[in-house]
């Protein structure tokens, strides 16, 4: 698997994975990966992720008759004629590997990752504007498709496989990115997609299901709970964590980071926090606190979650030392997010708000915006996406 000419080298499974048991030889170098059995050429090395014992004693059979170097498992294997390479976990172990041979990209890069249940896409999109208003040539991935930093383009998948993520980081840093914003959604944090990616910032937006005015607690959602653990253990060692404080599972976990954070709140204490000024259905103003600093914020979207996302963004903003202005500059810049609570000209006297809430808790953060910010009625028409 060369992802790009020239990007990586043949790589030593036992200098890379020095924990692995490898059995039938004493090194396995590999110059190209796989995880789909069909995909298998002679001299590959072939990694078994088969949700179960069965399928995956057939795809590694089907595997070494297609001509595979050596297999990759989590599994113990009798001889099965190629050399094996046992691994505690064969997703972050892939994952690993397909990074490496394509020059480990994210290394090269300062990879800002976000996550949570939701608020991911208006977190990236905020903190774009505030890295590009700095003059960083960055790249994004994420629901909106990659930026290589030269041009757009849709991803058919997101989050990609290991091996496509690592060729879209290679991309950018080819492109001349020095900064790199990563959506991390939680489905694709838990099954190692997105594994093998060092975070120079790791920022967590909502883990519950969403800001409550009554403050009502919500159950916490599991599988986001286990995916925020998964990406701590990403967190570079000199790594930073920029925690909404507001989430009330966040602030109980702001003691498993060993390394420095920032955190941001409304009423919550914090480092940097949003304080209401006023807001309709055309925006919001509020004053941004950092330490002794305060500065005002005008944005097009209204909303306490939006105003948490904008705080987040200021923070990822400051923690690369971009003087305050310059940040709110960047806030400023972003006219909206497509389809987050997106108005639309509908040609009615009434706003016409557009929302692609995938969630309850992201549902109920937009009716809590409108509520605060249209006086009236408010109609809301729910398509239900089978996927959410």
């Amino acid at each position: 698997m060369r992802l790009l000419p020239g990007a990586g080298s043949p790589i030593s499974l036992r200098a890379l994975l020095p924990g692995a048991a490898i059995q039938g030889a004493d090194d396995i170098i590999v110059e190209a990966c796989v995880a789909e059995v069909g995909k298998v050429r002679p001299g590959t090395l072939f990694a078994a992720m088969s949700p179960s014992r069965g399928p995956e004693a057939a795809a590694i059979a089907e595997a070494v008759k297609r001509g595979c170097r050596a297999v990759l498992t989590d599994q113990p294997l009798s001889a099965i004629g190629v050399p094996v390479c046992r691994v505690s976990d064969t997703r972050l172990a892939y994952a690993r590997l397909c990074h490496a041979l394509a020059g480990d990209p994210g290394r090269k890069l300062k990879v800002v990752a976000v996550g949570g249940s939701w608020g991911k896409r208006s977190t990236a999109c905020l903190m774009a504007g505030v890295l590009r208003a700095a003059g960083y040539r960055l790249g994004m991935l994420g629901s909106l498709g990659c930026l290589d930093g030269h041009e757009v383009s849709p991803l058919a998948e997101f989050p990609s496989s290991p091996d496509k993520t690592a060729m879209l980081l290679a991309r950018m840093v080819a492109s001349g990115c020095s900064h790199a914003i990563l959506e991390a959604p939680s489905n694709a944090v838990l099954d190692g997609r997105l594994a093998g990616i060092p975070l120079d910032i790791l920022v967590l937006t909502w883990v519950e299901n969403g800001p409550e005015p009554q403050g009502a607690r919500h159950r916490p959602v599991a599988s986001g709970d286990a995916a925020l653990t998964k990406l701590l253990d990403q967190l570079a060692p000199e790594g930073l964590g920029v925690l909404n404080a507001e989430d009330p599972v966040l602030a109980t976990r702001l003691g498993d980071i060993d390394g420095p954070v920032l955190t941001v709140g409304l009423n919550s204490p914090a480092e940097i926090r949003g304080v209401h000024v006023d807001q309709d259905a055309g925006g919001q103003t509020f004053l941004l606190v950092a330490g002794s600093d305060i500065i005002p914020v005008s944005v097009r979207t209204p909303g306490r979650a939006h105003r948490i996302h904008c705080l987040l963004a200021a923070a990822v903003g400051l923690a690369y030392q971009i003087d305050l202005p310059v940040v709110v500059r960047g806030l400023e810049s972003v006219d909206y997010v497509p389809v987050r609570l997106e108005r639309v000209d509908s040609g009615w006297p009434l706003p016409v708000f557009v929302d692609g809430a995938q969630s309850a808790g992201a549902l109920t953060a937009c009716l809590e915006a409108l509520r605060d910010a249209v006086p009236g009625q408010i109609i809301c028409v729910v398509g239900i996406d089978h996927r959410a």
